[in-house]
């Protein structure tokens, strides 16, 4: 064999730590622009302003970021953001139950919308 074909060890674990990084990364969520589409109690549902990607995003059922007995004015239309959290948060939310672990959530189920 020569030595054109055989494969460099430095340039392989250097492109394993490349696609592994990638990996983990594309797994993290998003902060990303959102719409209030509607609200009922301290939930909303919106819709991501994303243009131009290959997939469509639903509308989702998400929490409303701020203090437990502070409730902020919002209406459809109204635009934000929306943090995606570490952990799950259907218990602290109520928007679900249990508690949370350390178990990585999937990419928008741990979402809160910021206005």
């Amino acid at each position: 064999m020569s030595i054109n074909k055989k494969l460099n060890f430095g340039g392989n674990m250097n492109n394993f730590a490349d696609q592994k990084i990638a990996a983990a990364m594309q797994m993290a969520g998003k902060i990303l622009p959102a719409e209030v589409v509607s609200q009922s109690g301290k939930m909303v549902t919106v819709t991501f302003l994303l243009r131009d990607i290959p997939y469509t995003l639903p509308q989702l059922t998400i929490p409303l970021f701020g203090p437990q007995y502070i409730r902020y004015p919002m209406q459809k239309g109204d635009k934000g953001i929306v943090i995606p959290a570490d952990t799950y948060l259907g218990g602290a939310s109520g928007l679900g139950g249990g508690t949370a672990d350390l178990t990585p959530p999937a990419n928008l189920s741990a979402l809160v919308f910021l206005p």
